[in-house]
């Protein structure tokens, strides 16, 4: 039996009753997951290093340059991090929840991820940007980690950011001063490599992000921030705050790569202003959601708030069949890198609308997305229920 697997000594393998959803937590989860789909669609269509060079490829006129330059203090790393941030969250609302149905919640938690390790190794034998190894691989650290006090948490998770932040500048310096004119597969070269405690510091910067957005999670949920009754004004300045010194961060890293052409002596650095506008963006953006899903709007504004519900409610679902069309459509169907940065932009907004529509339509009939089902089945070990009651 794999470790963390339950057994007969766990108790209960089912709950009585569908745990409740937080439709704020929802919300906020379908921003993420269309918002990564707009970072994500640059590396279904284009080569490998015009995911973080925005000069190598799909850049080509005016207009492409600037939807790159925008996703760049937008959508690049910040999406991954709110992504990051609500995994950390609801891993420990799921703990929360289940530890008055189980004697074993923390293993079941773990059982619980190390399918979702089997999903993401899954996923990343088809597409190298698959995210959810790496939070499989960061869970027990943050189920770890999840009673220390809120401010230790948010110092910790702002901390270890700003580590992976340092890291960069430092590798930085050690590039510029070996007078190295390629950074292989990061930068330029789509099968080039680097020296490899270069390619380790890069991949660590993904774990070192996500775990400290995680741990950002941890704290917004200890402070009551995905509750109704959470204070306004702590929202409200956060909003006004994170996002004001975020996108003034992140835009210095984007024109600093863009006035240097993009050359490698660079590039960390400019991904390093990145790296540390992203917690402070995320934070911002997460109070904005959250002020939005509270208030009470027009028709429209509460249509789109269900829709963004539904897409977060099957988060998992629609991150998968993401990368199913983006494969299939950008890679076999059209040729790698015919497309620019403005029709991948198009091509995000297709997919996410149809998102948008059939996420809703889903939940008419079915309590769960195909892949949550399959997902809480398997952690229970018998099926869940599918159909609506």
């Amino acid at each position: 039996m794999a470790p963390g697997c339950p057994n007969r000594h766990d108790g209960p393998v089912t709950a009585p009753a569908p745990l409740a959803r937080n439709p704020h937590l929802d919300r906020v989860r379908g921003v993420a997951t269309l918002g990564i789909l707009g970072m994500n669609s640059i590396s279904f269509g284009l080569p490998v290093p015009a995911y973080w060079n925005v000069g190598y490829a799909g850049s080509d006129t005016p207009l492409d340059l600037a939807v790159g330059l925008l996703g760049e203090v937008f959508l690049d790393q910040k999406m991954m991090g709110l992504f990051s941030l609500l995994f950390g969250a609801s891993l420990v609302l799921y703990l929360d929840r289940i530890s008055t149905r189980s004697k074993r919640p923390v293993r079941r938690s773990l059982w619980r991820n190390a399918l979702l390790l089997g999903m993401g190794l899954a996923h990343s034998a088809v597409w190298e940007g698959d995210v959810l190894l790496v939070y499989a691989l960061c869970a027990p650290v943050v189920l770890l980690l999840r009673k220390l006090p809120p401010r230790l948490l948010l110092g910790l998770g702002l901390g270890t950011v700003g580590l992976s932040a340092l890291l960069g500048f430092g590798l930085q310096e050690e590039v510029t001063a070996s007078g190295a004119t390629s950074l292989g597969w990061y930068w330029s070269e789509p099968e080039g490599r680097m020296p490899e405690a270069w390619e380790l510091i890069v991949i660590g910067d993904f774990f070192l992000r996500a775990i400290g957005m995680m741990l950002v999670g941890v704290w917004a949920l200890r402070r009551g921030w995905f509750e109704s009754d959470a204070p306004a004004r702590v929202l409200r300045r956060a909003a006004r705050w994170g996002l004001g010194l975020g996108v003034l961060l992140a835009a210095a890293g984007a024109l600093l790569a863009w006035s240097e052409d993009y050359a490698v002596t660079v590039a960390f650095d400019a991904a390093g202003l990145n790296t540390l506008a992203t917690p402070l963006f995320t934070i911002g953006l997460l109070a904005s959601i959250l002020l939005w899903s509270r208030g009470q709007g027009s028709a429209a504004s509460e249509g789109l708030k269900e829709r963004l519900g539904a897409v977060g409610r099957m988060a998992l679902t629609n991150y998968l069949s993401q990368t199913v069309l983006g494969l299939v459509i950008l890679r076999h169907v059209l040729e790698l890198g015919s497309l620019g940065r403005t029709e991948l932009l198009l091509f995000t907004l297709a997919v996410g609308g149809l998102q948008l529509l059939w996420s809703p339509l889903w939940f008419r009939r079915f309590a769960m997305g195909p892949l949550e089902w399959l997902w809480r089945s398997v952690t229970d070990l018998r099926p869940a229920r599918l159909l609506r009651a």
